[in-house]
């Protein structure tokens, strides 16, 4: 599949998954969420990094996800975990920077 079909499935599912968010947002969450694919981090993602990310997500499309109820609890947990994908950096155009290459993975603690 080319890299702009993955964009575009992947912001209809987001668009879906959270109505309010802007178009611009849409794109932006959408682009990272196909990044992070392509880079491999979907492969090895338990539940909690899964809804990790999915907070990260909606940070940059400053919207709201649905998860599955069942789940809702659990997003309170992963505060602290660390992240193989990019983190949130306030200092960044769009709210992300690239972990440094041997850096390790980044936190939800802002402070690291």
């Amino acid at each position: 599949m080319q890299t702009r079909s993955a964009v575009e499935i992947a912001r209809s599912a987001l668009a879906k998954a959270s109505p309010g968010a802007s178009d611009a947002a849409l794109d932006e969450a959408a682009r990272l969420l196909v990044r992070w694919g392509l880079e491999g981090h979907g492969a090895s993602l338990d539940l909690p990094r899964a809804l990790l990310m999915v907070t990260d997500l909606e940070e940059v499309m400053a919207a709201r996800i649905e998860v599955a109820p069942e789940h809702a609890g659990l997003r309170r947990e992963v505060r602290g975990l660390r992240r193989p994908w990019r983190r949130p950096s306030s200092a960044a155009p769009g709210g992300f920077t690239s972990a440094e290459p041997g850096e390790g993975i980044g936190t939800d603690d802002p402070d690291e």
